[in-house]
């Protein structure tokens, strides 16, 4: 017996949808295995992310130790010069020869001191303030000197008591401060 119109159309219908079943089921497999693909992926750019992330801390951690140890030398380095100048300065001045004296406070070598926008990038507040007026101290100092042959000898004894006043306290505490600093370690704090 022959299929009817209707029968043909059931058959091409169930063929029809067995097909577009088959490639939906199939569709569907692909598309889960993409999406599983996809969140294989996104997990490894995350991780690869996270990774990066930990490299450039550790990166940006060694390069501030390393501008940290740049500053602890340059801060050594004028702790050292410092010392060395307040030292020389302590030292003239409780000697008792004027014309020594006068002649080595115009020394631009002894007298002048690292800048004070130099000395904040290395020492704290009260360092720099201990520092500065230590140096502040020898500017009237050195003011005051006359030539070393205008002075009588006694003139000359007075002018130096006057001299070890005004610059002992401040270059003894600098020095004491720079010691302290070279005890605790020159690490800035």
């Amino acid at each position: 017996m022959p299929l009817s119109a209707s029968d043909w159309i059931s058959i091409v219908n169930i063929f029809a949808t067995s097909i577009l079943s088959i490639s939906v089921v199939v569709l569907t497999a692909r598309s889960t295995k993409a999406s599983v693909r996809t969140t294989e992926l996104t997990e490894k750019s995350v991780e690869l992310s996270e990774r990066a992330i930990r490299l450039n801390e550790e990166m940006n951690k060694a390069n501030e130790l390393e501008q940290k140890k740049y500053k602890n030398i340059i801060r050594f380095h004028y702790v050292d010069e410092l010392k060395r100048k307040a030292g020389s300065i302590s030292d003239l001045i409780s000697t008792e020869n004027y014309a020594l004296v006068w002649d080595k406070l115009r020394d631009p070598a002894l007298i002048q001191t690292i800048p004070v926008p130099e000395l904040a990038r290395y020492f704290t507040r009260d360092e720099i303030e201990s520092i500065v007026r230590a140096w502040e101290n020898l500017e009237p100092v050195i003011k005051s000197f006359g030539s070393v042959f205008a002075f009588p000898k006694e003139d000359q004894a007075r002018r130096m008591e006057h001299i070890r006043q005004q610059l002992g306290f401040p270059f003894s505490a600098v020095l004491l401060l720079l010691e302290d600093i070279v005890r605790q370690g020159i690490e800035i704090p």
